[in-house]
């Protein structure tokens, strides 16, 4: 598989990761 492939999907999931915690974090707040 390509490199930047799995860079792409790490950044995706990194992404998706923050803002989940971003959004629980609110919630708790």
């Amino acid at each position: 598989m390509d490199l930047a492939f799995w860079l792409a999907i790490a950044a995706a999931i990194l992404c998706v990761d923050v803002a989940i915690y971003g959004e629980s974090k609110k919630d708790k707040k």
